[in-house]
């Protein structure tokens, strides 16, 4: 790959070039890792979140008194203390009806507030299930400009069980959720898009509900939003075995005929069981799968990585795909500004990460060849899910279980990101004040008016663009660490700005 950010990730050196990176942050709760609970039997870690001051929301599920599953998340400091100023002592705990109430994926809004989706069980012993979507102002309330109470309930039609595994909010504020629909014996790929009031938007598909059936089954594990609007949406196909397969649909919801064949890609690499379980897209609009097959009597990983037009890369490992044989799954992946990969899992029983470059290969320089495993207590523990804070640092959640309980498990790593500049771009291109307090000023000459920047956060994904109309341009993002693109004519600089 040598396209855009990808690019400018060459022409970007590293800091400390010859550091050792992917060891436990030991500013995180002076060890890197924490354990804890909500009072109740047992907790689940699902998933992770970080705010641009670099504060960790994580969320999952809690089993209250009698067995019934209650929504839970928490909010730490940096430095990995709760935060007393969301819900109450940094914790906050939501209920509904008495058959449970699981929360499985969030996303964090431009304003702070939190999106939240899970399943209602509407008869748990018979596995019936509709879907839930909560959202949180930024202290831990419910906000009640959300379908008047915070809470939105959607069944599909003429199913009983529907399951949410995967929330992502469009940049216009509307919220998609991926989940797995059954009516009959049957699983369906389906998506749920909302207006930002908790309505469903009718302009997605008619009613806000895309299901595409087929008679076998299909399940989703996880979407992302590209930055042109597409849905892509991955899982598995069952046939005699169990295939990755992955849709990608349009901003209206009809299937992208575009992408593989008719809209689907499907693969079977290991003539057996085989499902992909996480996916992000890179900044050249390359799409990175993560997931697992069977290997014998375990489940190994493999990590994917497609081009847009729904093919292997072949620049990856040659073949487009990296399998491991060894006993580790995959359930998160991640895509720096630099395209390289970050996945989370499990590794043998402990939290296991990755690192890999952009050519597939496990960064030497990062943890021990490429590879974490970290034990948050003395029992079983599991990653679900992995984000990357403005200062580049690794957060991973997921589920220790101990004896009696099972509890959250939160571990920080170090890691390199690149934020050095250099620039091919002819004109003079400055940034001030840089550290800024979130207010700064582009500078360019004469000749560089009617360049375009675009600005990244540290994940490559776009917040803004716009066009450099005079010499000097005011804008204003919010905390955190960006590279700012300035491209004239294919010319093209970057610059690191950073937003205290």
């Amino acid at each position: 790959m040598r396209t855009t950010l990808q690019q400018l990730g060459l022409l970007i050196l590293p800091i400390f070039a010859f550091a050792q990176y992917g060891v436990l942050d030991t500013s995180f709760d002076l060890d890197g890792k924490k354990y804890f609970g909500f009072a109740t039997p047992n907790d689940y870690g699902e998933f992770v979140l970080v705010q641009p001051d670099n504060k960790i929301i994580v969320g999952g599920r809690s089993s209250l008194t009698g067995g019934a599953l209650s929504f839970s998340l928490a909010r730490l400091n940096s430095s990995g203390s709760f935060d007393s100023s969301f819900g109450t002592s940094g914790k906050v705990t939501t209920s509904y009806g008495t058959e449970g109430f699981e929360a499985i994926s969030g996303a964090l809004q431009q304003d702070g507030k939190i999106v939240v989706a899970g399943n209602s069980f509407t008869n748990a012993s018979l596995g019936y299930s509709q879907i839930a979507v909560v959202r949180y102002n930024a202290n831990g309330s419910l906000d009640t400009t959300f379908d008047s109470d915070g809470l939105v309930f959607t069944q599909i039609p003429t199913s009983n069980e529907d399951f949410a595994k995967a929330v992502k909010i469009q940049p216009d504020g509307k919220i998609v959720v991926g989940i797995q629909t059954k009516v009959n014996s049957n699983l369906d790929f389906a998506l749920l898009r909302y207006n930002s009031d908790g309505s469903l938007d009718t302009t997605f598909d008619s009613d806000g509900i895309v299901r595409t059936i087929s008679p076998k089954t299909e399940a989703v594990y996880d979407i992302a939003i590209q930055n042109d609007g597409k849905i892509v949406a991955v899982g598995y196909q069952s046939n005699a075995n169990d295939d990755i397969y992955v849709a990608r649909y349009l901003p209206d919801g009809s299937l992208d005929a575009s992408f593989g064949s008719s809209g689907f890609f499907k693969y079977d690499f290991a003539s057996n069981h085989n499902y992909a379980t996480a996916v992000a897209i890179a900044s050249d609009t390359k799409i990175v799968i993560g997931g697992r097959y069977q290997n014998g009597a375990i489940f190994s990983s493999f990590v994917a990585r497609l081009n847009s037009n729904g093919t292997f890369d072949t620049s990856f490992d040659l073949d487009g795909i990296v399998i491991q044989t060894t006993d580790e799954t995959i359930s998160d992946v991640l895509v720096q500004s630099d395209n390289k990969i970050i996945t989370a899992g499990t590794s043998n029983g402990k939290f296991g990460v990755w690192k890999l470059n952009t050519s597939g290969v496990f960064e030497s320089t990062f943890g021990n060849s490429g590879k974490v495993e970290t034990v948050v207590n003395i029992n079983t523990c599991f990653a679900n899910s992995v984000a990357l804070q403005p200062d580049s640092k690794i957060v991973v959640v997921g589920s220790t279980y101990g004896s009696p309980f099972t509890k959250y498990g939160v571990v920080r790593y170090t890691n390199d990101v690149p934020l050095s500049t250099n620039s091919s771009f002819a004109g003079k291109a400055e940034i001030y004040p840089n550290p800024s307090t979130g207010n700064f000023n582009i500078q360019i000459d004469e000749n560089s008016i009617g360049s375009k920047c675009t600005i990244y956060n540290l994940l490559g994904q776009k917040i803004k663009d716009f066009e450099l109309k005079s010499t000097t341009t005011n804008q204003t993002v919010n905390k955190g660490i960006y590279l700012l693109e300035i491209e004239k004519e294919g010319n093209k600089t970057t610059k690191k700005l950073m937003v205290n």
